[in-house]
């Protein structure tokens, strides 16, 4: 949050955050997860045409919220809100892929494919070192091997 921000706007901002997260966190993505897909297939016996159908319009409607909600607000810009990744970051992008997986038109999007793209821009860690094989076995876990 930007320095010299009062406790309100801080308590505002965070609201406004996770109400973007949520937006993909309990109301699209719900819907296009494995377990709905097949029950989508299995027991209502949609055809694969309406099964996408289906993803299709949740992944866009979330999509079309989020476009909305970035439109309106003066703190969004690179990320969702200020100049660093939040957690509506995070769940953007968790919104975006599936959409590009199961080819959602992105072009009415701008704002939300602006944030998206800075996200997958940021360099990731570099991989963990693999732990070293110990030379002397572990003497004090207390687990019996025999």
């Amino acid at each position: 949050m930007p320095a010299g921000e009062s406790k309100q706007g801080r308590g505002q901002a965070r609201a406004w955050v996770r109400g973007i997260a949520l937006i993909n966190a309990a109301d699209s993505h719900p819907l296009i997860v494995p377990r709905v897909r097949h029950y989508l297939t299995d027991v209502l016996g949609l055809s694969d045409e309406q099964r996408l159908a289906w993803i299709q319009h949740w992944l866009g409607a979330g999509l079309q919220a989020i476009q909305a909600l970035l439109a309106r607000h003066p703190a969004s810009g690179w990320f969702c809100h200020g100049d660093r990744p939040t957690i509506a970051d995070i769940c953007l992008v968790t919104q975006v892929t599936p959409a590009k997986t199961f080819n959602c038109p992105l072009d009415p999007y701008p704002r939300v494919m602006r944030v998206y793209d800075t996200c997958m821009a940021i360099p990731r860690p570099s991989p963990m070192p693999t732990p070293q094989s110990s030379p002397t076995p572990n003497k004090g876990c207390g687990i019996a091997t025999h």
